[in-house]
């Protein structure tokens, strides 16, 4: 692992990749696709490729390893490096390990000039191995089949033979190439992670190191492997005395349903969705002192000045005077505070009254008049503890008011401060900027649903470290500055995204649709102890009305919330989120936070991707029915047809084939083509549909009613879709559905488990036909 940057002084590698002799990473130079032909690894039953991926002999795992990254490598580097020039010799003991640091120095070189056709299958297959779970689900036609390793690999899930240590250093080589041949990297383009999976050695190294799940599942999502092993090399952020021992879950999309921010009921257990050490109550709550206090007395604002303010629909702001007592000033135009961002769970919150112990609030404003960042010590400062009446104080009229004016409190501030308690732990003066920002998009206030909009609203945002505040955007540009290519290859896509991530919305020509999807794709990584603060957040974010979200009963809030938008774009009907079952909102999300209920098929966190948010275009105007689209579609009905049913297509040999996750059965089906604004090829992301190229984006409806206007629907799932014609081999797809598994007739059949549906027969919807999903 000699070719990933690491944190100053840190030098010692985690992991080796052990060669035994040279020809182990030997390409012979010729074509990649026809490679395992070359080496006799030959077309095979699908019997046949089973027993070797469940028992691989060492000459055939050699050829795996070697072909997946030393055919791609040659594809780049081919003639100018030699296999020999990327091995060492070890002592103690004498081995021989893989060294890929010799290939760092050709990235600074602008040597290639071909497609991404061979990289991108490349990426595909090792994708496909290192995240199939191999459940031996085959029947016989499937085990008598014969098909070439590159078939097997792409529509069979075979267990992937490499090692771990091999598995790694691949997807962080293929990461790396792929960013270097579209040099330089848009920042929309996302983070390109082909270790994201739980079954990958770092998450292994992070778990190790007592990295809560939680926080590791949300790294995954925003990380590459290159900053996952940065990362790792880096001290993990401390909760507490406890470890997090973690839940093990094994097969698919087995976890029991929770509610939004409701962790599973295994005690302190850890989870992909919630860290158990980390579950917030207003009666276990404990307000924490200041390091080194040995205990000292509660400092509490005046409960009639404070809802005084906030019924003029005014911002509180803290004075701390010299006598060790606590003013509150009604905050006027161009006055100048500090608005401070923390997470609860680090102890300074208080369910209980709009009180701090002395110590946090003499610390607190030390922070504030040390933080210069216009020019003189501000003497003012807003914290939500001492400013938001808590629900115990029944002040639901103030609370409601001081939730209401969120907004302006982190609009308008000089500044907002962010305190961490992980960051607080490390200095930053004799740090480079890529460990102060790995730091910063690694903690837990990334991941809490509050913090979000605190960051996104502030003019300036400071993050308190041990020896000093560090400004994210002065941070962000010494990292642009500085880094070298490879650094810029590895570790700055991931920053920067989390950082345009934080700050988009601050730009002030982005359109309601751009604000609307910035923010909902952002909340996936996070959550919260309150689900009905979701909505207030949105609402914040969004420039609506909060005082009357915050009026709604809470459990009515997201209703409310999707009641007050006017349009929603296409791709929000695509994401697979778990969904309101109201009248009318059958297709509105329920929450974009990281929850159990919105989990992929193999149970872990489902999150919108980046070329997933930019794949489908348009918006869909909402009305009391439900959401009204123009677009082309299809309708199928089970069992008999005629009439405006028809064969779709020349010749029997036409068939309609949809993927979804939930499933159902209904008398009417519709499906509701979608435009797109790009191609769609298989999303590299194990959370993202299995969209391969030649499909388009699509939505699953149940019809409730059709007239000459309009259709009528219900929501159920997103899909792709594809249409095949009379060349292609259509029997293995006919094999897919088994009777007894779901419904089948001559016309339409439908797998429950493997969710794919093949039609016959239909009825087309013209281009400009209305759709209402209600």
């Amino acid at each position: 692992m000699d070719f990933l940057p690491l944190p100053l002084g840190t030098y010692a590698s985690s992991f080796e990749v052990l060669i035994e002799n040279i020809q182990d990473i030997q390409y012979d130079g010729g074509d990649f696709l026809t490679y395992p032909d070359r080496q006799g690894w030959t077309e095979r039953t699908v019997a046949e490729w089973l027993e070797l991926f469940q028992n691989p002999s060492r000459e055939f795992t050699r050829f795996m390893e070697r072909w997946i990254l030393f055919g791609t490598l040659h594809y780049f580097f081919g003639g100018i490096i030699e296999p020999s020039d990327l091995i060492r010799f070890v002592e103690n003991p004498r081995r021989l390990v893989l060294s890929m640091q010799p290939l760092c120095s050709l990235l600074e070189l602008d040597i290639y000039s071909g497609d991404l056709a061979i990289p991108s299958i490349a990426m595909e297959l090792h994708l496909e191995l290192s995240l199939a779970e191999n459940d031996g689900d085959y029947n016989e036609y499937d085990l008598y089949c014969r098909m070439d390793l590159i078939s097997g690999i792409r529509r069979k899930k075979f267990k992937d033979p490499r090692s771990p240590e091999m598995v790694f250093v691949t997807s962080a080589w293929l990461e790396i190439l792929m960013y270097w041949t579209i040099w330089p990297v848009p920042v929309e383009m996302g983070v390109l992670n082909l270790s994201a999976t739980h079954k990958s050695i770092i998450w292994k190294l992070l778990r190790g190191q007592d990295w809560c799940p939680s926080d590791l599942t949300g790294a995954l999502h925003r990380f590459n492997s290159s900053s996952l092993y940065f990362l790792h090399a880096i001290s993990q952020p401390t909760f507490a005395t406890k470890s997090h021992k973690m839940i093990h879950i094994r097969g698919r999309g087995r976890l029991p349903e929770s509610n939004p921010g409701k962790a599973l009921p295994s005690g302190d257990l850890c989870n992909p969705f919630v860290c158990g050490l980390n579950k917030l109550s207003d009666q276990d709550y404990a307000t924490k002192h200041a390091r080194g206090c040995s205990g000292c007395y509660n400092i509490q604002a005046d409960s009639q000045i404070l809802c005084s303010i906030l019924r003029k629909q005014k911002v509180p702001l803290i004075y701390f005077d010299k006598a060790g007592s606590i003013c509150l000033v009604e905050k006027e135009p161009e006055m100048s505070y500090i608005a401070i961002s923390h997470v609860w769970s680090d102890g300074l919150g208080n369910p209980h009254a709009n009180a701090l112990p002395y110590c946090q609030i003499d610390r607190l404003n030390g922070f504030v008049r040390n933080l210069k960042c216009n020019g003189c010590p501000n003497l003012l400062f807003w914290i939500d503890t001492i400013c938001v009446p808590p629900d115990s104080a029944s002040l639901k009229d103030e609370q409601d008011s001081a939730m209401g004016l969120m907004r302006e409190v982190y609009e308008q501030a000089t500044a907002v401060l962010v305190l961490d308690s992980w960051l607080y732990g490390s200095t930053a003066l004799d740090k480079w900027p890529v460990e102060n920002l790995m730091r910063i998009f690694s903690s837990r206030w990334t991941s809490r649903l509050w913090t979000y909009q605190e960051g996104v609203l502030a003019k300036s945002l400071y993050f308190q470290f041990r020896d000093s505040s560090v400004e994210l955007e002065t941070e962000i540009q010494r990292l642009k500055d500085g880094a070298d290519k490879v650094t810029q290859l590895t570790l700055v896509q991931p920053l920067l995204r989390m950082y345009q991530e934080i700050r988009f919305l601050g730009r002030g020509d982005a359109s309601f649709e751009e604000k609307f999807k910035a923010i909902c794709s952002s909340l996936g990584d996070r959550n919260t102890s309150v689900a009905s603060d979701e909505p207030l957040c949105i609402g914040t974010l969004l420039g609506l009305n909060v005082l009357q979200l915050a009026q709604a009963p809470p459990e009515l809030r997201m209703q409310k919330l999707w009641k007050m938008i006017p349009l929603v774009p296409f791709s929000f009907l695509q994401s697979q989120m778990v969904r309101l079952e109201s009248p009318g909102l059958s297709w509105a999300p329920k929450t974009f936070l990281r929850c159990v209920q919105n989990r992929n098929r193999t149970g872990n966190p489902s999150c919108w991707s980046a070329s997933m948010l930019g794949a489908v275009g348009g918006t869909a105007t909402v009305s009391d029915e439900g959401v009204i689209l123009k677009s082309p579609g299809l309708l199928f009905k089970p069992g008999s047809w005629g009439g405006s049913y028809e064969e779709i297509g020349p010749g029997t040999g036409w068939h309609y084939k949809f993927k979804f996750q939930s499933g159902g059965e209904f008398e009417d089906i519709g499906i509701i083509l979608l435009p797109k604004n790009a191609p769609i090829s298989k999303d590299l992301s194990p959370d993202a549909p299995e969209f391969r190229e030649g499909e388009t984006h699509a939505l699953l409806v149940a019809v409730q009613k059709e007239t000459t206007e309009i259709v009528h629907c219900q929501y159920i799932s997103p899909v792709s879709w594809t249409e095949l014609t009379q060349k292609q081999d259509i029997e293995p797809l006919n094999q897919l559905i088994r009777p007894g598994t779901g419904f089948y007739d001559d016309n339409v059949r439908y797998e429950t488990p493997d969710g794919v549906l093949v039609a016959r027969v239909g009825k087309r919807k013209p281009e400009n036909q209305d759709w209402c999903i209600g």
